[in-house]
């Protein structure tokens, strides 16, 4: 039996002609007799990376994409692809946001024919999510097409997204909400949307100022000025300037005196404040100082709201009017609050109103009547200021007005006397002779001494009787007997 060899002239002859055969095909192929497939001849139009703009231009160049043992693929692709490189390395744009992005390969395929598109290949697996913006409401289009990724990215480069896109398809569909939606936060959509619309059951609670009272009214647009959502103050101060009328007084802590319910009243003790009813004196035509600056709280109480001396108000007012103010204190004192309440209820008083000055009482000074600048509860009876004369002390009471007039003390107003003064005497008598007890009475016993019964039994043969007797004047007006 013939002995099979390895090394016959056949098998040598054969072998030599495969390996001339693979040496010319590689001399003509080169490293593409290893190639699994075409790569791609796709290219983005004015792109050009790495000198080439395409694959499909090193494709014998295997070793620019591949280097066993020496280099794993990633950092082969980055020295092409260094935009790439660069998002990576700052943290920016799609790339900085995939889970093991140094496997290119997981998204971008090769080898598949001159007509493939790595880039779109990669869209069938990408997780959007891993951008930070959900899809889960950005499947359809509004007319229920199929959102396709070129209606929101520019598929020519690295799939920049304009917001101008955003607003462009939602104005298309509610263009009065998307004006005041712009006007309101601006054009940075990406600042408070993620694609779930997480904002929809934003509960403002949840941040460190609940919108309560009147917060619960304003848009969010006049807190958030610029669409500026993050790091912002919770501090009153932050939006509303401190008060010129208590600047510096206060600390700056606005809670312990106003609630978001009102700016007005003003909480203090736990009781609303109102300067006129907490002080009696009203702010009414005190908001401004005479220079027209705003009058604030430290200008009447400069050492604390709790403490006030009239001589504030007498410093102020005597810079607009020191000879106004030095007779004012001359007349009425220093004692301002008594007359004043802030709302200048003696502007236009009208002493008439209260006691009628004519006569000589239009001739007095305020001082003779109002001791001491007392000026509420001056009493207005005669006898406060003018002595009961001792003529007629007793008699007639304090209605001095009866008898007296504002014109003079005397003489007396007085009806005319019909009975003769003097009663056949040289002068006339004096009051009391007649009037032994008081003005409004006479007796005419304290001069004639008359015997009750006599008079009685002669006065009866008049038909005059017994009570009738005491009144003397009826039947002798003038004094004289009569028959």
């Amino acid at each position: 039996m013939r002995k099979a060899g390895h090394f016959s002239p056949l098998s040598l002859g054969i072998s030599f002609a495969l390996l001339l055969l693979l040496g010319i095909f590689f001399l003509l192929r080169g490293n593409l007799i290893f190639s699994p497939g075409a790569v791609s001849a796709k290219s983005q139009t004015g792109i050009n990376l790495g000198g080439f703009t395409s694959h499909a231009e090193f494709e014998r160049d295997c070793q620019l994409c591949h280097l066993p043992l020496k280099s794993q693929q990633a950092p082969l692709c980055m020295e092409c692809h260094r935009n790439i490189d660069e998002q990576i390395a700052q943290a920016q744009g799609t790339h900085a946001k995939i889970t093991h992005v140094d496997r290119c390969a997981n998204c971008h395929a090769e080898h598949r024919g001159r007509d493939f598109d790595p880039t779109q290949s990669a869209l069938i697996h990408f997780d959007h999510t891993q951008t930070r913006f959900s899809l889960d409401w950005h499947q359809f289009n509004y007319d229920a097409d199929l959102l396709e990724c070129s209606a929101c990215h520019n598929m020519e480069g690295n799939f920049v997204l304009s917001q101008e896109t955003c607003v462009q398809c939602h104005t298309s569909h509610d263009a009065s909400f998307m004006s005041t939606h712009q006007s309101d936060f601006g054009l940075d959509c990406l600042a408070c949307h993620d694609g779930k619309d997480s904002m929809t059951d934003f509960n403002h609670r949840t941040t460190n100022l609940p919108l309560d009272g009147r917060h619960a009214q304003i848009r969010c647009a006049d807190c958030h000025i610029n669409g500026q959502f993050n790091d912002l103050s919770a501090e009153c101060i932050a939006c509303h300037a401190e008060p010129d009328a208590h600047r510096g007084l206060f600390e700056p802590n606005c809670s312990s005196c106003h609630t978001t319910l009102a700016w007005k009243p003003a909480i203090v003790n736990g009781a609303a404040f109102d300067h006129a009813r907490n002080t009696s004196f009203s702010l009414n035509l005190h908001h401004a100082n005479f220079d027209g600056s705003v009058m604030n709280c430290q200008g009447c109480h400069p050492q604390s709201v709790e403490k006030f001396s009239p001589d504030i108000c007498i410093q102020c007012h005597a810079q607009q009017d020191t000879p106004f103010m030095n007779e004012h204190q001359a007349l009425f004192g220093t004692t301002c609050l008594e007359c004043h309440d802030g709302v200048d209820r003696y502007s236009n008083f009208d002493h008439n109103q209260l006691f009628l000055l004519d006569g000589q009482h239009a001739n007095l000074d305020c001082q003779q009547c109002h001791v001491g600048q007392r000026f509420q509860d001056t009493p207005s009876a005669c006898s406060q200021c003018h002595t009961e004369p001792v003529i007629h002390a007793g008699w007639f009471g304090l209605q001095c007005q009866n008898c007296h007039t504002n014109a003079a003390w005397t003489p007396a107003r007085m009806t005319l006397h019909p009975f003769p003064l003097d009663h056949g005497m040289d002068q006339p008598l004096a009051c009391e002779v007649c009037h032994a007890s008081a003005y409004t009475e006479y007796t005419c016993y304290g001069c004639h001494d008359h015997q009750s019964a006599a008079i009685a039994e002669t006065h009866a043969k008049e038909e005059i009787s017994s009570p009738e007797l005491n009144a003397c004047v009826d039947c002798h007006p003038v004094g004289e007997y009569t028959e």
